[in-house]
């Protein structure tokens, strides 16, 4: 079962990855450990082309420019 991080302290603005739905943060956890789109699609049991949709709405939420922004965000971020 894959846990979001504790909400943060009253007050204090979320971290990035907080505002992403619960299927958005474990596709976000998935490209973290170098799943490929099929890869997630296939773990997910759903279409390469829904992920991709998952990965765009969550590149416009956190403000990135593309899917490899994304991908080099989901790399630096802590999401173990």
């Amino acid at each position: 079962v894959l846990r979001r991080p504790d909400s943060p302290r009253k007050g204090a603005l979320p971290s990035a990855h907080e505002i992403l739905s619960a299927r958005e943060f474990e596709i976000l956890r998935m490209i973290s450990n170098k799943m490929d789109t099929q890869e997630i699609a296939s773990a997910l049991h759903i279409s390469v082309k829904t992920v991709s949709a998952h990965m765009t709405n969550m590149s416009k939420k956190l403000h990135l420019k593309n899917n490899k922004e994304l991908i080099h965000y989901a790399a630096k971020s802590n999401l173990f």
